[in-house]
């Protein structure tokens, strides 16, 4: 008979704990789509052009850009004050961890594979986009993150 009575004093003592830890620190946790594109003067299918201030004209035919990351953080750095030389201080309130070729040709949206996890509160106040393949406490990247053709001119030499 003491034996049942402690089982039962024991359930009533522990299930109000478990409940209570079930709730929320801060916002709603969210799930959203995340996309990158090339700039809004691109026309997908056509070169890009530009010129430099130093008379530098630049067609590019191919740009394509890795991003392995994006982060959302709800603290700004300090200029000079980070306290290492990769991951900022603060609550990161949202990521990206899917990785996206992007098409830097072209303006149209171009969305990751998986949908960005966060939260609702507090808001972010900066964004970090690392342009990694893979962790990037292992061995160096060695992969390109841009690779980029065309054709560069100036004063009629290419």
């Amino acid at each position: 008979m003491r034996k049942r009575s402690l089982s039962r004093a024991a359930l009533c003592l522990l299930a109000p704990g478990s409940f209570g830890c079930i709730g929320q620190t801060g916002g709603n946790a969210v799930d959203l789509p995340v996309a990158a594109a090339g700039p809004a003067s691109a026309i997908s299918g056509l070169p890009l052009s530009c010129a430099s201030d130093n008379g530098l004209d630049l067609t590019l035919t191919q740009a394509t850009l890795h991003i392995g990351a994006v982060y959302l953080d709800q603290s700004q750095p300090v200029s000079g004050g980070q306290a290492t030389s990769c991951y900022l201080t603060g609550t990161y309130v949202a990521q990206e961890t899917s990785a996206l070729d992007v098409d830097l040709l072209s303006p149209e949206l171009q969305p990751f594979s998986t949908k960005a996890h966060g939260i609702t509160e507090p808001p972010a106040l900066v964004g970090q986009v690392w342009l990694t393949h893979g962790d990037i406490n292992t061995v160096p990247d060695l992969v390109p993150v841009l690779s980029v053709t065309g054709t560069a001119i100036r004063d009629g030499n290419s």
